[in-house]
């Protein structure tokens, strides 16, 4: 079973401010017009989760099964923040 994180639009075109991030370019997201860009996050998942973004329309266009209400957008370039420990066994 999965939960939904949110990524701001704001926040996903103009970076953090400071620390890493995964960059996803020219790709169609999954966004709730309110909250922002959709990541489905499961149970192992570390960070946001699984990025709701595909560079195929009608990938993220089926999305809206289950998300009737969210929009799907063009991005040239967005910025995903990720935590460097979510990668070691540290």
């Amino acid at each position: 079973m999965s939960t939904i994180k949110y990524l701001s639009e704001s926040d996903a075109i103009n970076g953090p401010k400071s620390g890493f991030c995964k960059i996803i370019s020219n790709s169609w997201c999954a966004v709730d017009p309110e909250k922002g860009l959709i990541f489905y996050h499961f149970k192992d998942y570390k960070g946001l989760g699984s990025p709701q973004c595909n560079t195929d329309y009608r990938i993220v266009e089926m999305l809206k099964k289950h998300n009737p209400d969210c929009e799907v957008k063009y991005f040239d370039r967005i910025f995903v923040p990720i935590d460097l420990r979510d990668y070691t066994d540290v």
